[in-house]
């Protein structure tokens, strides 16, 4: 198991294929793994590594919140707490109150 398989399990978190809702082929998780990975050669301006900040930051303002990567490689992030269909910003479920 590779390390970030076991940092999803841990956080319920699974990437999907965009259009399938199953798990991405080789040529979507390679892209999706060759971006940022590409990313972290571009040089930094006084220590900030800015590639990675554009490639990750990115989700903060979509309204999928994909990163860079998730939009070329057609993949999204689901968080398995949440019930099938659920928007992306409800809030995860928690016990019921009467």
């Amino acid at each position: 198991m590779a390390g970030s398989d076991a940092g999803k399990m841990a956080v319920r978190i699974k990437v999907l294929d965009e259009q399938s809702a199953t798990l991405p082929a080789l040529s979507g998780a390679t892209v999706r793994w060759l971006i940022p990975a590409a990313a972290q050669l571009v040089p930094t301006i006084a220590g900030v590594p800015l590639a990675i900040f554009i490639v990750y930051g990115w989700l903060l303002f979509d309204p999928k919140r994909q990163g860079v990567h998730d939009k070329a490689a057609s993949t999204v992030v689901v968080d398995l707490l949440l019930p099938v269909g659920a928007p992306y910003d409800a809030p995860p479920p928690g016990p019921v109150e009467d």
